[in-house]
């Protein structure tokens, strides 16, 4: 159903007598702001459509008029279809809006061999829109597109931040087979970017016209940041920020797994003021050409450290400032700074290593380096699994063994003494034989954590399946917990893993039934002990 926005009554998006249908958008329409409005539309709703459902999509006519959409508080438009933006300067975003795009895209676009392309754009800023959607730089600001998980291509126009964790696929795309552009705007201009991977697949020379702007600060970025044929520029946006070049993580921001993977085309660094500067360090941007505009600013360390190396086939067009010197054909180099090779590029991202160290892998980061350890120290994991360290016991183990050679496993059983069941060695399982029979068990030496308890049954007594229970005996108390082992009608294996149970040296150890009645025997167990 379509619910065109009238304004009949007033500016306010709650009053029924505003829409043409007679009452306010509810999930699963189409809402349309177009020629028939008479006043501007102040959304004051929380979330929009106000039941908290999606929208099925949200068009903006070029016939808008001089009207706009404001917001009248904070804001979330929910929408499952496209966003449809036909007019310049229609947004007036004076409070946090957000545009959470709910479900895949599914408008079809064309890529250059005139085939629709799988990937979808989730807004299309139509021929008519050659200006910003926005009314002013405040009113981008406040508003987000979320994209969520979804995979989306953008079409050329004004964008505000853009979060997500999805891909974007850096691809030209067109309204139609024709190769026919939505839009003469030239590019797709992006504020801040939360989140997202970039992407590119089966790019072709059309996509040398893609330009993609990036106006605001990167954050949680993905592990590819790849844009094969089309062209990245930034603009820094601030002092000293880091550049996205392969294995730059930017201290945890960006990639996953200490990795993260770049390829460009063409990059461009824009003018961002007289104070903010984009850094590398120790680290390699490639790309077939690099232009740094009149005002841009990319620099090395030149503090001595690492070097960072540009590798560009066409010769870079320096406008603005850096501080690179060429040192063969197509690489440059910071100055002063020592050369070193990065480990997305084969090296280790090491100037030195100590004598006798040990090296271990980071991901794309520098190389780990263990110092050499003291004698009589073994290898082993750290605590957190991070890492190797050093160790002067390593991880030592125990087993203890227990069997019972009888058909019976139950607490009150004859012959089973309250349930202590397990023979150690060749001695007898208590003295006492009877259903309330005491807990000899066996003397632990000395302090450690039982870690693991393996119990097979022989079934021998019994054909069919069932539940036996036990419990970790220590100094004649019944641990907290149990080992519910579920068997079948034959020969059966339980195996329980992840315990800790701690054992101090001197403590008593057993296991116990704590099921009546089962008849499973024999039974053998083992019980592993990590000091």
């Amino acid at each position: 159903m379509t619910n065109t926005w009238i304004g009949g009554t007033s500016t306010d998006s709650t009053i029924d007598s505003n829409w043409s249908s007679g009452s306010v958008p509810v999930t699963g329409e189409d809402v349309i702001f177009d020629g028939n409005a008479t006043k501007n539309c102040i959304i004051n709703s929380a979330t929009f459509p106000e039941d908290g459902g999606d929208l099925a999509s949200l068009v903006i006519s070029s016939d808008f008029k001089d009207h706009v959409i404001q917001t009248g508080t904070n804001t979330e438009i929910n929408l499952e279809g496209v966003l449809s933006i036909n007019k310049p300067a229609c947004i007036d975003a004076d409070h946090t809006l957000i545009f959470d795009f709910n479900a895949a895209p599914s408008t079809t676009v064309y890529d250059s061999g005139g085939s629709s392309y799988t990937v979808k754009p989730f807004v299309i800023f139509g021929s008519s829109l050659t200006a910003s959607a926005f009314v002013d730089s405040e009113s981008r600001t406040s508003t987000t597109f979320d994209f969520g998980s979804q995979n989306f291509v953008m079409v050329d126009g004004v964008y505000p931040n853009i979060t997500g964790t999805g891909t974007l696929y850096a691809k030209s795309i067109y309204s139609d087979a024709s190769r026919t552009l939505h839009n003469s705007y030239g590019s797709v201009d992006i504020l801040a970017v939360n989140g997202l991977n970039v992407n590119s697949t089966a790019f072709d020379i059309y996509d040398y016209d893609k330009v993609f702007n990036f106006e605001g600060a990167l954050t949680a970025l993905g592990t590819n940041f790849r844009f094969g044929h089309t062209t990245a520029a930034f603009k820094a946006t601030g002092e000293d920020v880091k550049l996205p070049v392969m294995g730059e993580i930017n201290s945890g921001a960006w990639g996953t797994n200490q990795n993260f993977y770049v390829q460009y085309h063409k990059v461009i660094i824009k003018n961002a003021g007289t104070t903010n500067y984009f850094r590398m360090a120790g680290r390699v941007l490639e790309c077939n050409e690099l232009f740094i505009q009149d005002g841009g600013r990319l620099y090395g360390p030149s503090d001595g450290t690492q070097a960072a190396t540009i590798k560009s086939i066409k010769r870079p067009t320096i406008h603005g400032d850096w501080n690179f010197s060429q040192v063969a054909d197509g690489v440059y180099k910071s100055i002063t700074d020592i050369s070193n090779l990065d480990v997305a590029h084969g090296g280790t991202g090491l100037q030195t290593l100590g004598s006798g160290s040990i090296l271990y892998g980071q991901g794309m980061q520098s190389v780990g380096l263990l110092s050499l350890g003291s004698a009589g120290q073994v290898l082993k994991v750290n605590s957190g699994a991070t890492a190797p360290e050093w160790s002067s016991t390593g991880v030592q183990q125990f087993i203890i063994f227990g069997e019972e050679a009888d058909l019976y496993s139950g607490t009150g059983s004859t012959g089973n003494a309250n349930g202590y069941q397990f023979s150690y060695g060749n001695g007898r399982t208590n003295v006492d034989q009877s259903s309330t029979g005491t807990d000899f068990g066996i003397i632990i030496p000395v302090a450690c954590t039982l870690t693991r308890v393996d119990i097979s049954f022989g079934n021998s007594g019994n054909l069919s399946s069932g539940t036996t229970t036990f419990v970790v005996v220590k100094n004649e108390v019944n641990q907290t917990g149990n080992l519910s082992t579920s068997h079948s009608a034959g020969r059966f294996q339980g195996n329980h893993t992840g315990l800790s149970y701690s054992f101090s040296a001197g403590d008593r150890f057993n296991i116990r039934t704590t099921t009546t009645s089962q008849q499973v025997g024999p039974m053998r167990m083992t019980a592993t002990f990590t000091l």
